[in-house]
Order: C-alpha cells, then sequence, then structure tokens
C-alpha cells in the first residue's frame, strides 16, 4: 500500500489489518523480504514470499536480476553476504529465482550450481543450524547434503566454513586471500543455530561497548572486507549486496538490544566498506562507485517514548514473566516499559512488518540517476519507490533492463 503523507492518524493506518482476498487472511499492510528484496534486484512488484518472479507465478515467470544483467552486459563480477542464511530470502532474491522463499533447498542448489556468483557469505552451515549438529533433523534445511558437499570439494570455490574454537573473520580473510591469489571464487558458510549468526551483545553501562555474538562467526565487516577483497579483482567492476539481516530477526522478538548489537554490526561494515573505497594503490574510486544504505521494509513498528542515555539501553521484560498486559502480543520475546519504549502499533507489541518509510542513504557516482526519482510518485515529497532504486542503480550502471525486453 502506498505510503500516508498526512501523519496523522498513521498508527491506524499501519495497524489495520487488511485482506488481500476476498478468502484471504487479514494481514497487516507490508512486504515481506522477498518480495521487497525481488522490487530492488529487478524493478518489478511481485507477491510475498516470490524470490525474482513475476507475481501470480507464472511457469515462465523468471525475473532476470540487477546483479546477473551487470555480470552479462558487463563483464562484471557479483556477490552477496548476509548474517542470515545465504539461501535466505534477501540474498537469494538477487541471485536466484523461486516460486517459495521457503524452498531453501532448492535456491542453494540454484545459487551453487546455476547462477555461482563470485562470493557467497551467509549462514545456513548444517554442521550448526540444529542443536544436534549435523546428524540433526534440521542441519539440512538451507542447503541439502549433496549440494553441502559440492561446496566442500569445489575447485571453483575457495570454501571456508565455521569450525568450533576458530575466529571466523580470521579464517575468512584468509581464505579471500587464497581466492584473490588464485583467481578463484569464494564461499564463506557460517550462522549458528537457527542459521544465523549469533547476535552481538550490547553493553548497558554508558560505554557503548559490544561484545561478538561468537567469535566462530566473523562480523560483517569481516565479510565485506572479505567479499571486496575478491570482488575488486575485476577491472570491469562488481556488484555486491550486504545485508545484517539479525536487525530484522531481532525486531521480530522486540528485543531491543540485539536490534542495537545488528544496528552496531551494520555501521562497521558500512565504515569497512567506505575505507574500502578510500584506499589508495587500485582502480576503486568515488567516482566510479556507488554505495547504497537502506533496509528493504520497517519491523514492529518500535518508538522511543524518552531519549535514553549515551550507551544506555532500557529495560527488557521477558513475555512469559507475567508482567506483560494480558493484551500484549504473546509471539515476541520481550515487553518494556511504555514510558521507554513501545513496540506494536497500539503499544501493545507485535511480531510483524511495518508499512513505514525506510531511510535511504547513497554516496559516490550516480547519485543523481537516484535522485531523479525522488517524489517522482509522491510530487513535493523525496521519496522514492523500492523499484525506483532499481532504476536508479541501472542508470548508475548503464545497463539494459532485460525484463523490459522481454515484456515487450
Amino acid at each position: 500500500m502506498p505510503y500516508r503523507q498526512d501523519t496523522t492518524g498513521q498508527t491506524g493506518y499501519f495497524g489495520a489489518k487488511i485482506k488481500d482476498s476476498s478468502t484471504g487472511t487479514a494481514k497487516y499492510p507490508a512486504t515481506d523480504s522477498a518480495s521487497a528484496g525481488t522490487a530492488l534486484a529487478t524493478g518489478f512488484k511481485t507477491d510475498d514470499g516470490n524470490i525474482a518472479w513475476r507475481s501470480g507465478d507464472p511457469a515462465n515467470g523468471r525475473l532476470a536480476r540487477i546483479a546477473e544483467m551487470y555480470r552479462n552486459q558487463k563483464k562484471a563480477s557479483i556477490g552477496v553476504v548476509s548474517t542470515v542464511p545465504f539461501s535466505h530470502a534477501t540474498p537469494a532474491a538477487f541471485v536466484s529465482h523461486n516460486t517459495n522463499r521457503n524452498n531453501y533447498q532448492a535456491i542453494a542448489q540454484e545459487i551453487i550450481t546455476v547462477s555461482r556468483p563470485e562470493v557467497v557469505i551467509g549462514g545456513g552451515n548444517p554442521n550448526f543450524n540444529d542443536p544436534a549438529g549435523i546428524t540433526g533433523p534440521a542441519a539440512y534445511q538451507y542447503v541439502d547434503a549433496a549440494d553441502y558437499a559440492v561446496l566442500k570439494g569445489s575447485t571453483e570455490y575457495t570454501f571456508v566454513e565455521r569450525k568450533a574454537g576458530v575466529d571466523g573473520g580470521t579464517a575468512l580473510s584468509g581464505a579471500a586471500d587464497a581466492a584473490a591469489a588464485g583467481n578463484k571464487k569464494l564461499f564463506g558458510l557460517f550462522g549458528g543455530a537457527g542459521g544465523s549468526f549469533e547476535y552481538h551483545k550490547p553493553s548497558n553501562d554508558g560505554t557503548s561497548q559490544v561484545t561478538r555474538g561468537s567469535i566462530e562467526n566473523p562480523t560483517l565487516a569481516d565479510a565485506a572486507k572479505a567479499a571486496l577483497k575478491v570482488l575488486g579483482k575485476n577491472r570491469n567492476g562488481f556488484f555486491l549486496m550486504v545485508e545484517q539481516g539479525d536487525i530484522d530477526w531481532s525486531n521480530h522478538a522486540n528485543d531491543y538490544a540485539s536490534m542495537i548489537g545488528g544496528i552496531w554490526d551494520l555501521n562497521e561494515a558500512i565504515k569497512s566498506i567506505e575505507a574500502y573505497v578510500d584506499q589508495s594503490g587500485d582502480d576503486v574510486t568515488w567516482d566510479n562507485t556507488m554505495l547504497i544504505v537502506t533496509s528493504d521494509h520497517g519491523n514492529s513498528y518500535m518508538r522511543l517514548a524518552k531519549d535514553l542515555a549515551k550507551g544506555s539501553l532500557p529495560k527488557q521484560n521477558p513475555i512469559n514473566d507475567g508482567g506483560a498486559p494480558t493484551d500484549y502480543d504473546r509471539t515476541v520475546s520481550y515487553y518494556y516499559d511504555p514510558t521507554e519504549v513501545t513496540y506494536g502499533f497500539a503499544g501493545k507489541g507485535v511480531n510483524s512488518h511495518s508499512n513505514e518509510l525506510v531511510t535511504l542513504y547513497g554516496k559516490g557516482a550516480g547519485l543523481s540517476q537516484l535522485a531523479a526519482y525522488q517524489g517522482l510518485w509522491y510530487p513535493g515529497t523525496t521519496i522514492i519507490d523500492n523499484t525506483h532504486i532499481f532504476k536508479g542503480m541501472m542508470g548508475a550502471l548503464g545497463l539494459t533492463d532485460d525484463n523490459r525486453i522481454k515484456a515487450n
């Protein structure tokens, strides 16, 4: 649904569930990561759950993604990095196709054997996904045993994975060095229970210190630097999508502290990417590189009721401690003093995406291509639709839209 320019009553607007059909289940008006990722990667709106696939799931509904168009038209390299499983919705939307985001094994197979990006770094390692280890029933949720074996025996990829007691950032950096030196691709398979990297833990004593969730997983900055080390070898250019997916998962749980840990991780990654572009001795400069930072959607309608002191967190109360209001959303993990923080459209918690505007930051070459879309659908504003981000990137890269050619 379009954004309300008149913010009067916006809580009711965002919080009113609607049906997408006469028989459908009423839901909050917001996208999921699959359809939002598809809009960013292809310029097409589609149904919730679709991965680079046209609305209605037609048999010939595959949509070309900006990464593959850049590779095919300009011989560029492509990569995806995420703190959630590599076959999850957002990375999948840029390097695979499927009518259902939950077809993780099929998506993983396409990534590993068909699209074969120059860099893939993410979660979903079968050794850690299930608490019982690789023999557990959920071990191969995100990549099946056969494709995991392909990765471990690959001569195309330098493969590195999470190992007990081994610093994931150090291991990934070494693998990136080896891949770059040997003109190979890089595949880093990490993650913990449930597929994602463990959440980073911010302090609550005013020091603003953050403790890594697990030393065995790289930070997002580690992963971004490793990806750039490999992708930057291609003088024709590269396209890299970097996702701090734990922010979304934290907000689903109304977990403020873990959300702050994710934002820290994202911020450090952005700084590392800027430092990469700033370094001398290579062809990558701000004159030929565009950096975009945004979110694909809002989540759980968090609001600060008062300014919190630097380095201080609100008190998080477990939802099952008996103190939450009876009408509080029981699918979340925490509730709060409403004079500090509220989640949900009525301040009673919510485990749902929201249709709020998100912030878009840009730096470097081609920003005029993005700026040209400001207010196009909303005159008098600077609002840019997610499909316009795709168009701005396409213009900056000088690409022809294969989907529009085929559609016509």
